[in-house]
């Protein structure tokens, strides 16, 4: 099963048509008309859905995800990246996708 990605607010909405026309199954927050939610109500929407969920805000997703683990909830992948230029952020997700399928991403933290 192909990992489907959810791009929260901080990121670029072109970074979400980028994903798609790379044939990323993306969506940004924008989108689904969820801006201005919590942290930690995107990442519960992102597993409701499915959702790995692709960041900027590296610091406030890595203590969400050390809560999930202490607590045994699930969440299907967070993958944090520094800003980069979007063509660079598409090749290394290109070799990060290459590497694992969704449930792989399961409970994951990733750094890009």
């Amino acid at each position: 099963m192909n990992i489907k990605f959810l791009l929260d607010e901080d990121t670029q909405l072109a970074l979400a048509q980028a994903f798609r026309q790379r044939g990323f199954d993306a969506v940004h927050i924008g989108e689904l008309q969820r801006k201005g939610f919590s942290d930690p109500e995107q990442l519960e929407y992102a597993v409701q859905h499915g959702y790995c969920f692709f960041t900027f805000n590296k610091r406030d997703f890595v203590i969400l995800h050390t809560e999930y683990v202490v607590l045994n909830k699930t969440h299907y992948g967070i993958i944090a990246s520094p800003h980069l230029p979007i063509s660079d952020i598409l090749r290394r997700m290109s070799t990060l996708v290459k590497t694992l399928s969704a449930e792989g991403m399961n409970n994951e933290l990733r750094f890009l």
